[in-house]
């Protein structure tokens, strides 16, 4: 569904809501897909930083970098591997 239409789905009067099964369960899935896309938006914020953080570190020469930073270096570089490979592949982690 498009953005314009999902807003419309949830910006909604109840005024205009039917009470049909049809109408409940077709709202109950715009309001699970309004939440797939807040966690996205959340996984996109967390990866933009993430990245943000390896430019910083990457700037310094990795040999002179005391050891929590290599690991934290290290581990931010095997989460963006593993989010783009997942993506890459059509799952999620």
């Amino acid at each position: 569904m498009s953005d314009v239409m999902l807003h419309g789905v949830l910006n909604m009067p109840p005024e205009l809501w039917r009470d049909s099964p049809i109408d409940i369960a077709q709202r109950h899935a715009r309001y699970v897909e309004a939440s797939k896309r807040i966690l996205e938006l959340e996984e996109r914020d967390t990866l933009e930083t993430a990245l943000k953080e390896i430019y910083n570190v990457s700037v310094f020469d990795y040999d002179t970098m005391p050891e929590e930073a290599r690991r934290k270096y290290r581990e931010v570089v095997l989460s963006i591997a593993n989010k783009a490979l997942a993506e890459l592949k059509g799952t999620s982690i």
